[in-house]
């Protein structure tokens, strides 16, 4: 959206009943702030600058505004968020020959922590909460010399379910 000064990206909600739509937040010039999941316990959000294109903040918000945590992080890929409130995301890292780095981090109350590293290719899906919120999955792959035959390669696809 465009504002007398810059652009600047928030968040608003959507009443399905009302059909109205309610901004939720009031970005200052320059700010861009992006919804990743959104669920009982809130909008899991993305945050970044003009200066910085690459989302680095994180934090979740109630869905009627206010932020109830936020904390500064690395690229952020993708994100979750559970019923009680806890919230997944992969942050990225270099590239490493056909694949890339990434560090899955998990907030569980008020404590932020690296759950897992993982080197993926092409494929990268989640994370997901389990229903009842105790356990994520992620699933993804990784590209690697075959061996005995220069110049091939083979993708390995995973699935790892953590319990955070």
């Amino acid at each position: 959206q465009e504002y007398s000064s810059g652009y600047r990206s928030d968040l608003a909600v959507y009443n399905r009943v009302t059909s109205e739509t309610t901004l939720i937040t009031k970005a200052d010039d320059g700010e861009y702030l992006e919804g990743l999941a959104a669920g009982s316990s809130g909008i899991l959000f993305q945050g970044y600058s003009a200066e910085n294109a690459s989302p680095r903040r994180i934090g979740v918000m109630a869905s009627e505004g206010g932020v109830l945590w936020e904390e500064e992080t690395g690229r952020i890929l993708r994100g979750a968020i559970n019923p009680q409130g806890h919230a997944a995301w992969i942050v990225a890292g270099e590239n490493e020959g056909m694949n890339q780095r990434a560090a899955l981090f998990v907030r569980i109350e008020n404590s932020s922590r690296k759950a897992a590293t993982i080197l993926f290719g092409d494929h990268l899906q989640g994370p997901f909460w389990s229903p009842a919120g105790h356990r994520l999955l992620l699933s993804f792959s990784n590209t690697v010399p075959f061996p005995e035959q220069p110049d091939t390669y083979e993708t390995r696809y995973y699935t790892l379910v953590i319990t955070p």
